[in-house]
């Protein structure tokens, strides 16, 4: 229940994703990436935005 918890957090910005992936939660693999896929497509934004703000404070400071 908490995973489903934070899963909803972390893809507040589109409760239609977790609402999906919901209904498909009994046929595993659709679910499995309705969950997965935005999950680490917005980390991955998110460690991408990370590096880029520590390379131009670092460029700044340098």
């Amino acid at each position: 229940m908490l995973r489903y918890i934070v899963l909803y957090i972390v893809l507040g910005h589109s409760p239609f994703l977790f609402i999906l992936s919901n209904l498909s939660i009994f046929s595993l693999p659709l679910g499995f990436l309705i969950f997965v896929v935005p999950l680490v497509l917005s980390t991955w934004q998110n460690t991408l935005l990370f590096i880029v703000d520590v390379i131009s404070i670092l460029r700044d400071e340098g």
